[in-house]
């Protein structure tokens, strides 16, 4: 569990660096065979340069199959 706490403080100091810094990544996730809402609820759709190219498909069944 310590190992898992310290893995998000260094996500979170790395997301608030990049944030400082101007660094936005676009990195929208479409999980395969749901309903693709990845920029739906984004407040910065209106505004976004984002591309089909840019969505990264996750299929979860596989992804939790990985992980057994």
């Amino acid at each position: 569990m310590e190992e898992l706490t310290l893995s998000a403080e260094s996500n979170i100091k790395k997301a608030l660096d990049n944030i400082r810094n101007g660094r936005f990544e676009i990195a929208p996730v479409a999980i395969v065979n749901k309903i693709q809402a990845h920029c739906k609820y984004c407040e910065c759709r209106d505004i976004c340069f984002m591309k089909e190219k840019d969505i990264v498909n996750i299929d979860l069944d596989e992804a939790l199959n990985e992980v057994k």
